[in-house]
């Protein structure tokens, strides 16, 4: 995925999620760093473009345990989308659900992703996805992201 690419995908999650979001009076962006941070912020942008609706973005730090991972937000959202770069197993958005629970309880949490790469292993699937990239165990997707930009995403084999 090119940069072009890359938009085009935000653009169309970004009007999926207003389209759902219809009865909400907010939406809450809870984006898993470092990427999927990213990936959250740029929905941000195009969804306070859409709607009237009030939008936030928050990071989510799925790390060690014993770290705070969320900070909740000072306003109550019944509409939660947990973004991430790329989904794989599922595990990663099992943990930020967890850690987001632990906080606030929303009404409705959907998961967005740029790359769905396929393999689940936990009962986590993308309600909005820029792009399903079937692959093989050994190859590695990679977004090339920084400050509020994504480059352009890669696929790896991870034996070369």
């Amino acid at each position: 995925m090119d940069n072009e690419r890359v938009q085009r995908s935000i653009n169309r999650m970004a009007y999926q999620i207003a389209e759902e979001n219809r009865d909400e009076s907010g939406i809450l962006l809870v984006g898993v760093k470092e990427q999927g941070y990213v990936i959250a912020q740029l929905l941000c942008d195009k969804l306070r473009q859409l709607t009237d609706r009030r939008v936030e973005v928050r990071p989510l730090d799925v790390g060690a345990e014993g770290e705070p991972g969320f900070k909740a937000p000072d306003n109550a959202f019944d509409y939660v989308v947990l973004v991430d770069d790329v989904i794989f197993s599922g595990r990663t958005m099992l943990l930020a659900l967890q850690k987001i629970l632990e906080k606030i309880q929303p009404g409705k949490v959907r998961t967005a992703v740029l790359v769905d790469r396929g393999h689940r292993v936990y009962p986590v699937e993308a309600a909005f996805t820029g792009m399903d990239l079937p692959t093989k165990l050994d190859e590695h997707v990679q977004v090339l992201a920084k400050s509020n930009h994504v480059k352009k995403v890669v696929l790896n084999n991870k034996t070369c």
